[in-house]
């Protein structure tokens, strides 16, 4: 097996082929920071928080795999940052200074889905990679931590994500 296969092979660990990775992958609405504002502006869009949310949490709770005391452990550390910025004088300075902490989420999602006995899907993956990349104002930011919130809340409407 070359080093290709090894790598498509662990990350497509508990798949039965490489077309169902590419199928769980276009389960996750593609929601980045640019979308969540109205056209030109900084207004957020009236539905994000609400339609979308549920959109992203219906793709977890599609694959099965992630249970809603993990996705949780996620926002805790989002949320933790957010503490910070929000206790700032100069918003802006601390927004620089937590960047490389809210960027490490990305590795550690990466971490969570390769451990044993844990099953993330790619949907969450790629929610946390999707936003976390493209984050580079504070604003941004802030609504990412609005997103996740809605997101946490309606883990409730989804059985699977119950646990």
């Amino acid at each position: 097996m070359n080093e290709r296969e090894n790598f498509h092979g662990n990350f497509n660990r508990g798949q039965k082929n490489p077309a169902q990775h590419n199928e769980n992958r276009n389960k996750y609405p593609d929601i980045t920071p640019k979308d969540y504002f109205k056209p030109n502006s900084d207004i957020v869009k009236d539905d994000l928080f609400s339609v979308t949310a549920d959109k992203i949490t219906e793709s977890f709770s599609k694959e099965g795999g992630i249970t809603g005391s993990q996705i949780r452990k996620f926002y805790d550390e989002v949320l933790r940052l957010r503490l910070k910025l929000d206790s700032a004088n100069d918003k802006e300075k601390k927004f620089v200074e937590i960047l490389p902490y809210l960027k490490m989420l990305i590795p550690k999602v990466v971490y969570f889905k390769n451990r044993k006995n844990v099953n993330v899907d790619e949907s969450f993956e790629s929610f946390i990679k999707m936003n976390i990349e493209n984050i580079t104002k504070v604003k941004e930011f802030e609504v990412f931590c609005d997103l996740f919130e809605a997101v946490i809340a309606y883990t409730k409407k989804y059985p699977n994500l119950k646990k």
